[in-house]
C-alpha cells in the first residue's frame, strides 16, 4: 500500500489507527493518521513511498486480550492512544465510551 493509498482510507474509514501485517500474517506495525501527516509534511515521504517507514513499530504498542477487564483497558487507554487487542482490533477510549 502507498501513502496516498493510505490516506484515501483514512478518509473513508475514519478509523484512528490500522494494522498492518504481512503476508505471512505477522504485524508489521500501527498506521495512524497522525505519524502519516507528520512523514508527509516533513517530506520524509512521497505519495508514492510505501507505507512501511510510516509504520509505528511494534515495541511501542500495547497488546491485549479480549478477557481483559473493562476498567483495566480503561486504564491503558489513559495512558495511550489505542491498544490492539486479539491481533486485530485497534481498540480506542472513544470505543470502550461506546461500550459504558
Amino acid at each position: 500500500m502507498t501513502v496516498s493509498e493510505a490516506i484515501t482510507l483514512f478518509k473513508t474509514d475514519k478509523s484512528v489507527a490500522f494494522i498492518c501485517k504481512d503476508e505471512a500474517g505477522k504485524i508489521n506495525g500501527v498506521l495512524t493518521p497522525t505519524v502519516l501527516m507528520g512523514k508527509v509534511n516533513k517530506l520524509k515521504v512521497t505519495m508514492a513511498d510505501p507505507i512501511k517507514s510510516c509504520l509505528l513499530l511494534m515495541k511501542n504498542i500495547r497488546m491485549m486480550t479480549s478477557t481483559v477487564p473493562v476498567f483495566e483497558l480503561s486504564r491503558v487507554l489513559e495512558r495511550d492512544n489505542f491498544v490492539i487487542v486479539e491481533d486485530k482490533y485497534v481498540v480506542t477510549s472513544n470505543d470502550v465510551l461506546d461500550f459504558m
